[in-house]
């Protein structure tokens, strides 16, 4: 039997969304990127197709793993745990990754910038601006690699003195936290 995954509605309409996108433009853009690697000819040693078919596989997983979730999804009512201290640690984080997403998705938008000017005359400038990323990708990676494991500790019951009805939002928490860490492990890729 299938683990029942607690869910705001807030948090359903959120996953659905990024079900549609990842269903719509981002098999699209997939799509597009394995059409244009193979155009490039000899597939065995073509890593652009290579690195396409990677990230079509990583978001095909992502699309099960949410298809799963909303699946099994039971939708509790945020009143039920306001007023706990494990509520408000909960809201806290919850906004905290909210914004910590914002940064990594500014973080993206740089990088494509990059890639697009990065054979222009400007060259000088864009070198500055790798180190710059460069810096920040390390600087983010610093920054959520333990909090990966902490959040695993919250979702799996290890951390006591929190409410065991808890451990779904923390595994919340920690989804949004793993997705960003496979963005900013994508970026340092670049």
């Amino acid at each position: 039997m299938k683990k029942e995954v607690k869910l705001t509605k807030d948090g359903l309409k959120k996953l659905q969304d990024e079900l549609e996108n990842l269903k719509t433009v981002g098999r699209t853009e997939i799509a597009e990127r394995i059409k244009t690697a193979r155009g490039y000819g000899d597939l065995s040693e073509n890593s652009e197709y290579d690195d396409a078919k990677n990230e079509q596989a990583k978001m095909e997983a992502r699309i099960i793993e949410i298809e799963n979730i909303i699946k099994n999804h039971v939708i509790v009512d945020e009143d039920e745990i306001s007023g706990t201290s494990d509520a408000m640690l909960y809201h806290i984080l919850y906004r905290m990754m909210k914004e910590t997403f914002l940064i990594v998705e500014r973080l993206g938008t740089q990088i494509d910038f990059i890639s697009r000017e990065l054979f222009s005359s400007k060259s000088e400038k864009i070198i500055e601006q790798i180190s710059i990323i460069r810096k920040n990708i390390i600087q983010m990676n610093t920054l959520f690699k333990p909090q990966l494991r902490l959040f695993k500790m919250f979702e799996s019951g290890e951390v006591k003195g929190f409410a065991d009805d808890m451990e779904e939002y923390w595994g919340n928490i920690l989804d949004f936290y793993q997705k960003m860490w496979d963005m900013v492990d994508d970026y340092g890729e670049l």
